[in-house]
């Protein structure tokens, strides 16, 4: 009775195997095959655009494929938002991993940072990117854009207090004014669209300040630029780099630490000296895989740097004297043109977007295919 009770429990675990085995399979081929696809629909209708002159020219909105241009500045501004990206979250993604790998102590406060951590992960990019609205339009943050003054309907700098009543006579009764010397109220002012944001409206409305204070509540920083992007950008990478260095890290053979620490070494110098240098092909993996995660985004691009095809600021942009003008200014970059010149946005350039998907999807290849190679380097050396 034991014999085939033991009989039937192997049967039941070669037939859990063999379904396991199945199901990877299945799976596998789901993705090969979803992944195939992809680039079969893009290469079918986008390799015929692709050529050295749709790389090195900037775009030109036009109807016509012939006349829209390249897509240089595109990638050329996914390459500066790359940049500015991971250049701000390294250090503190690096900084973050080291203490709760090596410094927190388990209690409340690791906790609250991992699941601050995790939740940040989960957050939606384009939540990600409103927030950022909210604080870079701020006119203290006009240091990383422009400053903008909704004064389009005549609000002109020689308007002062005592010359207030003249301007504003043909305003009709829809105001109120209290001592025009140095305070002044408003209550349910007809301003009209020309004049200013809704926002601001309602701001005004609300306080009792001088004209020239009301004119400086009407301020704002535009918001958009490839710094503000860049500074989004990082802030939506984070976790995910934080995580894969935390991981680099905990993979140091522990044997190394304790030997450092032996012979006397400090715990700073023993994670400088040895940790870091024995998990630089994790961190290097991880650093590649948030450039990855900045090329592939829409969503944050579209809000924070704006959805021109090309640099705003001085040009030309290249100009080593117009660097600062472009980094404060807004652009595109390959995610942002695809969504413009396809059918889904505002243009009808089926092949010149397919075009720049296959660019992109590229250099998001080469990216993975990098960070497979190091990551395959580095397990070799552990091996050795």
């Amino acid at each position: 009775m034991t014999i085939n009770s033991n009989e039937l429990k192997q049967k039941k675990h070669k037939a859990f195997s063999a379904a396991g085995t199945i199901y990877s399979y299945i799976a596998m081929a789901i993705i090969v095959c979803v992944l195939a696809f992809i680039i079969i629909v893009i290469l079918r209708y986008g390799a015929g655009v692709l050529s050295l002159r749709f790389l090195i020219t900037e775009p030109n909105p036009s109807a016509l494929d012939a006349a829209s241009g390249g897509i240089l500045t595109p990638m050329i501004g996914t390459f500066i938002l790359t940049i500015i990206g991971i250049v701000i979250a390294f250090p503190f993604a690096l900084a973050t991993a080291i203490y709760l790998v090596f410094y927190a102590k388990k209690g409340i406060f690791k906790t609250l940072v991992k699941s601050a951590v995790d939740i940040l992960a989960g957050v939606p990019t384009v939540v990600i990117a409103l927030s950022a609205l909210v604080i870079f339009t701020m006119p203290q943050m006009a240091f990383l854009s422009v400053m903008i003054e909704h004064d389009s309907g005549g609000v002109q700098s020689d308007i002062t207090n005592d010359n207030i009543d003249e301007i504003f006579d043909d305003w009709g009764d829809g105001w109120v004014v209290d001592d025009w010397g140095d305070d002044w109220a408003v209550d349910d002012w007809d301003w009209g669209d020309e004049w200013f944001d809704e926002p601001v409206i309602d701001e005004i409305a609300e306080t009792e300040n001088s004209f020239d204070e009301v004119i400086e509540i009407a301020k704002r920083a535009y918001g958009r630029s490839f710094l503000v992007a860049g500074i989004t950008m990082a802030a939506m990478i984070l976790p995910f780099v934080i995580k894969s260095m935390e991981e680099s890290l905990k993979a140091v053979p522990q044997p190394y630490i304790d030997a450092a620490l032996a012979l006397g070494a400090s715990k700073w110098r023993t994670i400088y000296k040895i940790a870091l240098l024995a998990a630089r092909d994790g961190l290097i993996t991880g650093v590649i895989l948030g450039m990855g995660r900045i090329i592939g985004d829409t969503a944050i691009v579209w809000l924070t740097l704006g959805g021109g095809l090309r640099m705003t600021g001085n040009q030309p942009w290249y100009a080593v004297g117009n660097w600062l003008s472009t980094l404060k200014n807004g652009g595109s970059t390959l995610t942002t043109y695809i969504y413009y010149t396809s059918p889904a946005g505002e243009g009808d350039q089926f092949d010149v977007a397919f075009g720049a998907s296959i660019t992109l999807i590229a250099i998001i290849i080469l990216l993975n295919i990098t960070a497979t190679v190091i990551g395959k380097a580095g397990a070799r050396k552990y091996e050795q």
